[in-house]
């Protein structure tokens, strides 16, 4: 009998489970740090920054239409709503499939440059967001 060592015996788990080559401890802990960078920028653009302001040029424009100021500022805080809801289902319908194509693949880091990107972009763009 063979003995094998603890690296070789978890890349032969890894690869009975179908997961591939397992993941090293930095590559695991550089998608912790990437994740922990992201959320700052998630919780205080979206809920802190963009959502007030969302809600004050709705609640104006409804308030131009003649609804009263309560009734206005309900339903620009339900139009954000019903968009995080919107967003929120298009994200959790497309991450699996999104995911697997990623992992079939095999090129994770393209994925990854490109949502950066993306995101980048997106950000950038809210500095010429006028209302």
């Amino acid at each position: 009998m063979v003995r094998q060592t603890t690296t070789e015996r978890r890349a032969d788990q890894a690869e009975t489970a179908g997961i591939g080559h397992p993941a090293t401890r930095q590559r695991v802990w550089g998608w912790m740090f990437m994740d922990w960078a992201q959320q700052p920028y998630a919780t205080l653009g979206l809920t802190f920054i963009f959502s007030p302001y969302f809600a004050a040029v709705a609640a104006e424009w409804y308030l131009g239409s003649g609804l009263t100021e309560d009734s206005a500022k309900a339903h620009a805080q339900g139009l954000w709503s019903s968009a995080q809801t919107v967003s929120g289902l298009f994200i959790a319908f497309t991450a699996p499939l999104l995911g697997a194509w990623a992992d079939a693949s095999g090129r994770k880091m393209p994925w990854f440059w490109g949502f950066s990107v993306i995101a980048t972009l997106c950000a950038a763009a809210l500095w010429f967001l006028m209302p």
